[in-house]
């Protein structure tokens, strides 16, 4: 099965690739063939389990798609990112541009959660504070604090409890691990 096929689409849009790096080189320019090669040895050496794909990006309705190489996770097409790989001639030598795409449910979860300001009390604070200003004393204030206080305390333990269930940071860890792996074979492939 083709790695398009299987991540849903035909080609990947360039407006969805993030850059990462970009790696010139002067008097050859490497195909993407051999760039495949050696990745796929580099990655086999070190155990690391990386598929190393062909593909294509769109660059739009009217231009012509861009061939290019797709780094991904043979166990987590779907909920890992993978990486992007594709070259473009510049006079005799070339620009090796690498980027990255897709999508990560747990990084997601993880993100959305320690950026929430409703888990974190401060959207919340808010409210109450708005709810009391203009004149708000004696028992109104004691009563805001006092239910400001407990929805506080309550969305942090709903935080918590949230990103226990959902997030399990051993495999958390392991996709950052991944993500470390494939750049450090990066490094040593377009150094």
């Amino acid at each position: 099965m083709n790695i398009m096929d299987s991540l849903g689409f035909d080609a990947i849009k360039a407006k969805k690739i993030v850059a990462i790096n970009n790696v010139r080189y002067l008097d050859v320019c490497p195909t993407l063939d051999e760039i495949k090669s050696v990745l796929s040895e580099k990655y086999e050496e070190f155990g690391f389990p990386v598929t190393v794909s062909s593909g294509e990006i769109s660059n739009g309705l009217f231009s012509d798609n861009t061939p290019c190489l797709i780094c991904y996770h043979p166990e987590h097409k779907n909920d890992y990112f993978y990486y992007v790989i594709y070259v473009s001639p510049q006079g005799k030598g070339c620009l090796v541009h690498i980027g990255s795409s897709g999508k990560s449910r747990l990084i997601k979860n993880e993100e959305y959660l320690q950026n929430s300001q409703i888990f974190n009390g401060s959207g919340l604070n808010g409210m109450v504070e708005g709810g009391f200003r203009g004149g708000a004393t004696g028992a109104a204030f004691a009563v805001g604090s006092i239910i400001g206080g407990t929805v506080g305390a309550g969305a942090r333990a709903l935080k918590k409890g949230f990103l226990s269930l959902t997030t399990n940071k051993q495999d958390l860890q392991n996709e950052q691990d991944w993500y470390d792996n494939v750049m450090c074979v990066f490094g040593e492939v377009f150094s």
